[in-house]
């Protein structure tokens, strides 16, 4: 059982008595960082995906084509004037 207030017990209990804890619990998770097994979080669901080798290559953002034209654009009017 996790809580904020008794961590530094809980701590030195797991280590001086070899404890594990699974982390399954909502405020265990939520310490940890980690997704919780309830709504949404309860279902591990893998979908196999058909990639091609053209398909995995990186592309450019539109931001960045955006951001590169811009600043493009932004040095040529500096130098003109």
């Amino acid at each position: 059982l996790a809580s904020f207030e008794k961590t530094p017990d809980h701590l030195f209990d797991a280590a001086f008595h070899m404890k594990r804890d699974r982390v399954e619990g909502v405020s265990e998770c939520i310490i940890m960082g980690q997704s919780m097994s309830v709504g949404t979080g309860a279902m591990k669901v893998v979908r196999k995906m058909n990639f091609g080798k053209d398909d995995l290559r990186r592309r450019d953002s539109l931001f960045e084509d955006a951001f590169d034209g811009f600043t493009k654009q932004w040095k040529e009017t500096q130098m003109g004037q």
